[in-house]
């Protein structure tokens, strides 16, 4: 028995240490190592940094060729001063690695469709599956090869690689980033296919959307084209265009004659997962003769998904022929958006549709030959190999045409309801990167507007309006990249992959894309808008255009002169609902106060009383979205079926229609016997919305900020993680964009003169990507509250007042 005792308590104890030292599942839930995860020597506990917990003042690397000094200013912002350009982005590839690997990395994993390894369950599986099927890892592999094109890239991405691969050299479980032990796994080499990924997801992010398939189900249900234009036209009235409607444009475009069959007829039940809709941003640039001082000004804040750590991570990079600042992406070397000593640039969604689906015919249930012009051609078939987090592989087949992946067939994304010879390839600009890394290099490197001219056309996806201001008081703006020369409506809808008048095989020449130099009303700007007018010689097929944020900024810098610094900023934070103050009036007017309830009289009057201010201590926004959100869900209710893939008109149109059409046959509400009209929504949605404001009030929940309630959240989705419910101004199709979760994740604006830029700046996080860093919310109340932060471009490590630290960096002997 004594034997059997020692055997059982020996066993035990080795199985506990297996146990605590290995990653466990639990109900579908993946544990780290326990043991080493709870271990004070080296475990989670090791990753606390109080606010004196700074970057080593001197280090010994491998691979430096010169001493690099960086200096970490106030709010821990890495100066960087090299002597040669090998260094310059080796020191940013390690101090970026230093402060934000786990969230460099992570990325990756989410574009490259390995998410699966790291996270169980089904949806992680899918997730992978289609990221594959989009073809990102291919893509990467293509900008990679991109790099190699140029000496000065190819130099640049690969000490950027160096420079992570030294931070990543050194360290140990004690060191290691925090999620990292949270998820049980350690970081791998970085190398250049991982900086292809990360860019090819920023591109999927803002083009990963269209609206084919639901556009398809459209043109089936409303039964004409003439219908479904009255609901969905190509420009709807009132429109001001990035590029203004009185533009006369010098050229006229490359002809495309619209076969006889454009359209393909089919139903889809389902689409997949598709880029946020609210994916854009706002940028202007004004000139020195609407300003105070003289000299232009530039403001720039892209929306996208608010997260921590940060999209976005500031650094300067001084090197022998480069002084610039700004924004750069965590994974690429550069600047993204930001300036120097001459100019400064911004960027937002250029929102042109450059995805089309094709129905493909497969000649047998192999799928080995598909037909187009007369022709059986051959199908590549690619084998995907998904790790799973148990260790298990998942194969997946993707089935390749010259168009692009097949992206749905028989197994993806509901094999029900396919029919088996039967698939949609996916074309899209995306599948073919050029040079977008040398466009932003050379952004980072120009003087002036020739040398802005010459970057942009090498540019490719996704395009984007690229606002520039310079010292020589020059401001343009220019949407660049890859747009397709299309036939009218073509891309619009499925297209018959058999038709080879349907593809389209050439791009727009960069000089013709729609740009502006020194418009005669003093400013450019841009906010996700259509780029053109009719007048201009492309179609451009829609892809979700803004059309409230682009309005007001523009009625703001028609009126303003002698604008300042300060006014940019208080633009960039402007809360006036334009889309409430255009439609409130009018729907007001539909009601009759006489016969109101008690709780439908205070919300009455809550309306009366509004500013159109979407702010923190407002009820009146409130109101109006309950209201609003009720409106669109009877008007378009015989649309919100899950039978169909379907879309709605965008609210500016749904606007039109309910003034333009009110007994149109779609203002009837389905399910009753009553034939309603828009009177009759606009009074039965206000007494619902009036109901749930009604319980808002009893609840204490009843103004904007604790209303809407903004939450900044970890990439991993951990909400301890992440900063919650902060009671934020602003909201979706406000110029200050911050809703619940989306928003303005880097705010900058810059004046330009030959005394130097002056230049703000702030983002919703801090440098430091580690939660138990006190960096890591640093930003978050400058932010939320609209403060921003002074950005000095320094000409020396000598420049530098009240460093936090200055690191000096050796080569190693």
């Amino acid at each position: 028995m004594k034997w059997i005792r020692v055997i059982l308590t020996f066993g035990i104890t080795l199985g506990l240490l297996w146990f605590f030292n290995n990653k466990q599942i639990v109900a579908d839930i993946p544990l780290p190592p326990l043991g080493k995860f709870f271990n004070p020597e080296s475990g989670f506990w090791q990753n606390s940094e109080t606010r004196e917990d700074l970057p080593s003042e001197k280090l010994n690397l491998a691979g430096l060729q010169e001493p690099v000094s960086v200096v970490y200013d106030s709010i821990l912002v890495p100066h960087i001063f090299a002597n040669n350009p090998y260094d310059l982005y080796f020191t940013q590839g390690y101090v970026t690695a230093q402060h934000r690997l786990w969230q460099m990395e992570f990325q990756t994993y989410f574009a490259g469709g390995r998410i699966a390894e790291l996270v169980a369950g089904e949806g992680a599986l899918n997730l992978d599956r289609l990221h594959r099927r989009l073809g990102y890892r291919e893509a990467a592999k293509e900008v990679v090869q991109n790099f190699q094109k140029d000496p000065r890239i190819s130099q640049m991405v690969t000490a950027y690689q160096d420079g992570i691969n030294a931070y990543i050299a050194q360290l140990d479980y004690a060191s290691m980033p925090f999620e990292y032990k949270l998820l049980g796994y350690e970081p791998e080499p970085w190398t250049l296919e991982k900086t292809g990924l990360l860019l090819i997801y920023m591109g999927s992010s803002l083009t990963g959307r269209d609206y084919d398939l639901q556009n398809t189900n459209m043109l089936a249900l409303l039964g004409s084209k003439e219908r479904f234009d009255f609901f969905f036209p190509d420009y709807a009235e009132g429109i001001d265009p990035v590029i203004p409607n009185d533009h006369q444009w010098p050229f006229a475009g490359v002809p495309r004659v619209t076969p006889d069959t454009p359209y393909f007829q089919e139903y889809i039940k389902e689409v997949i997962p598709m880029s946020n809709p609210q994916n854009g941003s706002n940028n202007w640039a004004v000139h020195g003769s609407k300003t105070k001082n003289g000299t232009p000004i530039l403001a720039n804040d892209p929306h996208l998904q608010l997260n921590l750590p940060s999209l976005w991570y500031m650094v300067q990079l001084h090197g022998p022929d480069v002084n610039v600042m700004g924004a750069s992406l965590p994974g690429a070397p550069g600047i993204i958006i930001g300036f120097n000593d001459s100019i400064a640039w911004g960027v937002t969604n250029g929102t042109q549709d450059v995805r089309d689906w094709y129905r493909v015919q497969f000649k047998d249930a192999t799928w080995k030959e598909y037909f187009y012009d007369g022709n059986w051609l051959k199908t590549q078939l690619r084998v995907e190999e998904i790790v799973r987090n148990d260790g298990t592989v998942y194969r997946d087949t993707v089935y390749v045409t010259h168009f692009g992946p097949v992206v749905y067939d028989r197994g993806f994304p509901n094999a029900d309801d396919r029919e088996p010879l039967r698939g949609y390839a996916l074309r899209w600009t995306l599948q073919s990167p050029r040079e977008e890394l040398a466009a932003f290099y050379e952004l980072n490197h120009a003087n002036n507007y020739e040398d802005y001219a010459r970057a942009l056309p090498k540019y490719g996806v996704p395009s984007q309006n690229f606002v520039f201001a310079s010292v020589s008081n020059d401001v343009a703006i220019w949407q660049q990249g890859d747009i397709p020369v299309r036939f009218v409506d073509q891309g619009k809808f499925l297209m018959e992959g058999a038709n080879p008048d349907l593809q389209w095989n050439e791009m727009i020449p960069a000089e013709q894309n729609p740009n502006h130099r020194n418009p005669p009303r003093g400013f450019v700007s841009s906010a996700n808008q259509v780029s053109a007018g009719p007048s201009y010689p492309y179609p451009i097929i829609e892809n979700g255009f803004e059309y409230y944020r682009n309005r007001r900024i523009n009625q703001q810098l028609t009126a303003w002169d002698s604008i300042t610094v300060q006014d940019m900023m208080e633009l960039q934070q402007d809360n006036f609902g334009l889309k409430a103050a255009e439609n409130l009036p009018w729907m007001l007017d539909s009601l009759n106060d006489s016969i109101m309830t008690a709780e439908q009289r205070d919300a009455y009057e809550v309306l009366r009383g509004w500013d159109y201010q979407y702010v923190i201590e407002s009820a009146g926004p409130v109101v109006f979205e309950i209201w609003w959100d009720t409106l669109m869900q009877l008007t378009w209710d015989e649309w919100m079926v899950d039978s169909l893939a379907l879309r709605r008109p965008h609210d500016y149109r749904s606007a039109q229609i309910l003034l333009a059409a009110p007994n149109d046959t779609l203002m009837d509400i389905v399910g009753t016997l009553e034939r309603e009209t828009t009177g009759d929504l606009l009074r039965i949605s206000f007494a619902a919305a009036a109901a749930v404001y009604a319980e808002a009030v009893a609840a204490g929940d009843d103004t904007w900020g604790p209303w809407k309630g903004t939450t900044v959240r970890h990439l991993s989705r951990q909400l301890p993680l992440s900063e919650n419910n902060l009671a934020t101004h602003g909201y979706r199709g406000i110029v200050n964009a911050t809703s619940q979760g989306h928003g303005p994740s880097w705010r900058m604006v810059v004046e330009l003169s030959n005394d130097g830029p002056n230049a703000y700046g702030v983002y919703p996080g801090g440098q430091s990507g580690n939660p138990g860093s006190w960096y890591y919310k640093t930003f978050i109340e400058r932010w939320r509250t609209g403060n921003y932060y002074p950005l000095h471009l320094m000409r020396a490590p000598a420049d530098a007042t009240q460093p936090l630290t200055i690191q000096h960096l050796n080569p190693a002997n």
